[in-house]
């Protein structure tokens, strides 16, 4: 299934913001562990205020979402907004390099709102990642948008 235009176009200008630097990162780096699954004990406001916390963020934004990464730590922060089927939801997506060519992927939500709509969110991303992290280990260049964070 191929997602919807509207999550491709944001989903990889965020993408490519978040592994702009990933080729240099990764032959620096060692393995290094994915996070722990989000945690959907938190309401969604403290999720969207953790995500826009984390070090140099950058953001971009449609009318159905809001989507929030930090360079440094590959971590992407998608949030649903009002007007989509699965508001409120979000999506974390964090990158790690698990060696000088390969990169690991967790994705991790929580819906707080039509489950089903929710679902469907998830499913539409996860075939967004693995076309985006095949050209990562491609070695195929993605470049950063010009976007940055309100101050």
């Amino acid at each position: 299934m191929t997602p919807p235009a509207r999550f491709v176009r944001p989903l990889a200008a965020l993408l490519a913001a978040a592994l702009a630097f990933a080729g240099t990162a990764a032959a620096a780096a060692a393995d290094e562990p994915l996070p722990e699954p989000i945690d959907c004990a938190k309401d969604y406001e403290t999720l969207y205020s953790i995500a826009y916390n984390a070090p140099d963020v950058g953001y971009v934004q449609t009318e159905l979402v809001e989507e929030v990464w930090s360079l440094s730590r590959h971590d992407t922060y998608i949030f649903s907004r009002e007007g989509h089927p699965a508001y409120p939801s979000i999506i974390v997506r964090s990158f790690r390099p698990t060696g000088s060519r390969s990169w690991g992927v967790s994705m991790s939500g929580c819906g707080f709102g039509d489950q089903k709509a929710f679902q469907q969110m998830l499913e539409d991303y996860k075939d967004v990642n693995g076309d985006l992290l095949d050209d990562l280990v491609a070695g195929r260049p993605i470049g950063p948008p010009v976007v940055a964070a309100p101050q």
